[in-house]
Parts: structure tokens; sequence; C-alpha cells
């Protein structure tokens, strides 16, 4: 399940794409999982679940006025996807080796097939930069998720780390600014997470040389990668251009919540509804796919515009629950971070179809939610509850 994360970006451009195969077999398979295990699942009492559950009733509920029922639909599906990665992690919870051996593998499939895709390059994109980007970034989520175990079990830390610093390289040579920005926060989670003050220099130091020793091979993608970053920052260019249309995008989920600002244009309803305000707001704005069907490209912003302030503050609750839940508890706290921080800064470029994404908030949740019961079930030994009973 973890290898099929990993590569869902590439399936859903190369394989997924005709005939029997136009559907997205895994997706199906989740939601399957997700039926058969409900008992399991309902069962989830910290935060994560009550904020994920009531978010996808607003979703199923912003169907009944969408102008697009199949795309609302296919939109829900795809964020369904974390209960049934959730079904996974809680079966394999109490074996302590599941998620390093999930971050080897991951990170080992990521890395290897980040090589064999750079390898035959042939100049041009032939998929998304954007979406490709998570296939290795889904392998260093593996690789932070298995990180905590590795250095309490002292094994396999350093294979972790050129993983890991593999990954980062795939993503920048990508050239997905997006993707970059999520790469990094991943980094800065692992350094930190390095035992001992030199052991972080002498770790974080091999992992840039490795990183160095792998981009040096893709020196013109390289140069590529850093003129998009540069791009960002060019003030003699418009906004528009800057941000590849995506401040276009952006203004007009604005101007569809303040239409219907309490419950938003219905699920799935930006890509029906942005022709009509591309035209009636054409002087606000450049004139990017003016009059055309277009995705919002931003899990924010879609929220917004889709679900009103009552599905935004929902998507905020959720993705602002890992940190909150983990914060009082020192072993935990990293990774609830890292999540909050992951899920927030991705959604600022990409919506919910990614499985990776959704492969670190289960994994993190499960986590959650394996500590509370061991707590509840077996108390520390001098604390209040132990001595009562």
């Amino acid at each position: 399940v973890g290898m099929l994360c990993t590569v869902d970006a590439m399936m859903r451009a190369y394989l997924l794409t005709g005939g029997l195969l136009r559907w997205n077999t895994f997706n199906y398979w989740l939601l399957i999982m997700s039926a058969l295990a409900a008992p399991l699942i309902m069962r989830g009492r910290v935060g994560q679940s009550w904020w994920l559950r009531f978010f996808l009733l607003t979703l199923l509920a912003g169907l009944a006025v969408s102008p697009s029922v199949t795309s609302g639909a296919f939109q829900i599906l795809n964020i369904l996807a974390v209960l049934g990665l959730q079904v996974y992690f809680v079966r394999a919870a109490k074996d302590e080796n599941a998620y390093y051996w999930l971050g080897l593998v991951t990170g080992s499939a990521a890395a290897a097939g980040g090589a064999l895709f750079y390898a035959r390059w042939n100049g041009h994109w032939s998929i998304d930069q954007n979406a490709f980007a998570y296939f290795p970034t889904t392998g260093l989520f593996g690789v932070c998720l298995a990180f905590p175990s590795a250095i309490a079990q002292r094994r396999g830390v350093k294979l972790l780390l050129a993983l890991g610093a593999i990954c980062a390289a795939w993503v920048f040579l990508s050239g997905s600014r997006g993707g970059m920005l999520v790469c990094l926060a991943c980094l800065l989670y692992l350094v930190c997470l390095i035992p001992g003050g030199s052991g972080r220099v002498v770790w974080g130091v091999g992992s840039v040389l490795v990183a160095l020793a792998v981009l040096s091979q893709f020196s013109n993608l390289a140069d590529v990668a850093l003129g998009r970053i540069g791009k960002l920052f060019d003030a003699n260019r418009s906004v528009v251009n800057r941000t590849s249309g995506r401040s276009d995008l952006v203004a007009g989920a604005w101007y569809m919540f303040q239409e219907r600002p309490l419950m938003g244009v219905g699920t799935g309803g930006f890509i029906k509804v942005w022709p009509r305000i591309s035209i009636e707001h054409q002087n606000q704005m450049s004139g990017f796919k003016r009059g055309k069907p277009a995705s919002c490209h931003s899990g924010w912003m879609n929220t917004l515009a889709e679900g009103g302030l009552l599905g935004f503050s929902l998507l905020l609750g959720y993705v602002g629950s890992f940190a909150v839940s983990t914060w009082k508890s020192p072993r935990l706290r990293a990774i609830g971070l890292l999540t909050t921080v992951c899920l927030g800064l991705a959604f600022i470029s990409t919506e919910f179809a990614g499985k990776g994404l959704w492969l670190l908030a289960a994994g993190t949740a499960t986590l959650i939610s394996s500590s509370a019961t061991v707590s509840n079930s077996h108390p520390v030994p001098g604390s209040t509850v132990h001595k009562r009973r």
C-alpha cells in the first residue's frame, strides 16, 4: 500500500489513461476497505477523526447545490482515501517495525523510480511537474514516519537519511515550487530529530553532499529549477506570470466565496463556476483561462469557494489538529507538527488527489490514536489513576 501511494502520481499519468484502466482502482479499493472496516474506523475518538468526519459531511451536503456532482463525488472519493489508508495503519499498529519498513520501502521506491525517470528524461515533461513532485515527496513522507522508529531501534538511520536526501533532490529537479516547500519542511524535521548536535552537523552535511552528487548529474534540470525559483521573486514580472496563473485562480475562488460565504458554490463546483466568474471579473484579472473550465489548484481556496466559511473552518481544524493534539507529547510533537505544516503548505498549491499527503495524515493519526489508547489502558506507574486502581 505504501508503494502504491508512492507511485500514485505516475499511475494516474501513465497507466490509468483509457479503457478499463481509466478507473483509479486504488481509490476504489481504499473505499472498499473503508466500508469493510467501518466499525474499526468509527472507534476513533481523537481530534483528527471528528474534524475529518464533519468535513466530509459538509462536502456531502455540498453536493446538493453543486453544479458538477461528478467532480464533487470524485473530490470526496479522493479525501476518503485517508480512511482506507488508516485501516492498514491500525492493523499494523502493534508491529514496532511497521513504520520502519514503510519508510525503507517507500523511500527506496521513490529514490530508484526517480533515478529511472530522470535517466530516461528526453528534454520535455510528459507529466505535470507539480503532480510528479509528489512521487519523491511521498517517499520522503515515508522516511519521516519511519525516522523516530529507526532512531529508537538504532538501525537504518544513515540509510533513511540518504534516501531522504535523494528524494529531496528529485523534488528539486521537478521545479515544483510547492513541492520544494513541503520537501524543505521534511528535511528540517529529519535534521532536528538526529540525536546530538554533532550528529546533526555530520549527517546534515552528508545528506547535502549526497543531494549535490545527485544534482550534479542533471545540471540542466537544476538550472531550470533554480530559474523557476528566481521567477517567483522577480519584481519585473507580473504576479500572474510569477505564479503561472495561480493568482487569478485564487482571485476567482475569493469572488465565489463572496457570492456564497457560508456554504460556498457546492462541492466540485469551482470548475463549472470559474468560466462565468473569470468573465464577470475580467477587469480585475489577467485573462488566464478566461471563460474556460479550470481547477483551483489550491485545497485551501477550493474549499473556501466550494464549502464556504464552514468547510474552510473544518479543513483548518483538521490540519491544525495534528499539531494541537500532540503538543504535550514529547514523543509525538515533532511528527504532529510536521503533518500540520506539510498539509498546510501543500494545500496552498495542490488539492486532494495525491495519496502521499493522506499517507502522512493516516500514519500520524494512527500514532496519535495508538498513543491515546495505550495511555488510557496502561497508566504510568505512580500516576493518580494508577494509584486509584
